[in-house]
Order: C-alpha cells, then sequence, then structure tokens
C-alpha cells in the first residue's frame, strides 16, 4: 500500500451512518425521525433511500422503500448537477483529462 495515501474499507452501517450524519444538517425539523436503507433495483443498481419527519411521526417505520425507489426521483447533489459539469469516464478524452490530474495530485506533495 502506498503511504502517501489513506484508505477506508466501510460496510453497510458506516456508509448509512455517513449518509445520515450528512442528510440530518439539510432536515428542516428541529427534532425528527428518520429511516435510511440501501435498495437494489432489477438492473442491480444500489441506492439510498432516506426519510425524515417529525418526531412523533411513526408512519416512517411502514415506508416501503423499493416502493419509494420506483416513484421518487433522484434529488442528491450529483444527479440534479447539469450534464456539462459531470465527468462520463467512457469519454476518451475526459477520461485522459482526468488521468492527468490524477497524476499531478498523486505527485505533488500534501500540505
Amino acid at each position: 500500500m502506498n503511504p502517501k495515501h489513506q484508505y477506508f474499507k466501510l460496510n453497510e452501517d458506516d456508509i448509512l451512518s455517513i449518509i445520515s450524519d450528512y442528510l440530518n444538517k439539510q432536515v428542516k425539523f428541529e427534532t425528527y425521525n428518520s429511516r435510511l436503507a440501501f435498495v437494489e433495483n432489477e438492473n442491480n443498481e444500489y441506492r439510498i433511500l432516506a426519510a425524515y419527519g417529525e418526531l412523533e411521526d411513526k408512519s416512517i417505520d411502514e415506508i416501503d422503500f423499493e416502493v419509494l425507489d420506483k416513484i421518487l426521483p433522484f434529488n442528491g447533489q450529483r444527479s440534479t448537477m447539469p450534464k456539462e459539469f459531470l465527468i462520463d469516464i467512457t469519454n476518451s478524452e475526459q477520461k485522459a483529462m482526468l488521468q492527468k490530474l490524477i497524476a499531478k495530485l498523486d505527485t505533488e506533495p500534501n500540505e
């Protein structure tokens, strides 16, 4: 392993906890009840769905995330970003540019 790198290996609970911490800052409820889960679709693609409500709202425990997955559009910062700002790694020009940037970062000293 490269001593200049930091490595992370996260399990499902780690990932959900990180996402929960991030989303908690965006919730407009002073106190809330929440539930997060991984969902897999028919194309074996995974996504995380999260539901937040008032603290007393126990109906969150009854939400069917598989049904919600079929009707809820993506609304994360990356999924709603304009297409011109997204990097397509299947595009050879963009992939080469990204590889050059990574190589440059690997050779620059960390501050």
